[in-house]
């Protein structure tokens, strides 16, 4: 029960992560591969974050 509850909490940011990245897209292409990166990062770290 745990494991869906996390899978539903992990999938809800992913997608909150993609609207935001959507809504201001970078122009160029530098600062596309740093919000990618950035956002990998945060992902990670959202993941780590929870207990188990």
């Amino acid at each position: 029960q745990h494991k869906v509850l996390k899978d539903a909490i992990n999938s809800e940011a992913s997608t909150a992560t993609t609207k935001g990245e959507k809504r201001k897209l970078p122009s160029s292409p530098k600062q596309q591969k740093l919000s990618s990166r950035l956002a990998a990062k945060r992902s990670r770290q959202n993941v780590s974050s929870f207990p188990g």
